[in-house]
């Protein structure tokens, strides 16, 4: 994202208590959803959006060639 960017994730699964787990890095936001809080339920079934309504991809503005690892970006 750059700044002043907004964006939304909205969980997409019904009938579900999804909590939301957010961390920020540098260069990096990684939202993570979950049913009943539980961090072994992760819900897949989700939407992310900009202030217009654009539905954004994962990896939305990540730099080329920038390499990636469940922990965030690799920053050399």
């Amino acid at each position: 994202m750059k700044p002043g960017e907004a964006l939304t994730v909205r969980s997409e699964a019904e009938g579900v208590d999804v909590w939301f787990d957010t961390y920020i890095s540098k260069g990096c936001v990684t939202v993570w959803l979950y049913e009943d809080g539980d961090p072994y339920k992760i819900v897949g079934d989700y939407v992310v959006v900009d202030a217009s309504g654009t539905r954004l991809d994962s990896g939305h503005q990540r730099p080329r060639g920038q390499r990636w690892s469940a922990g965030g970006p690799i920053i050399d």
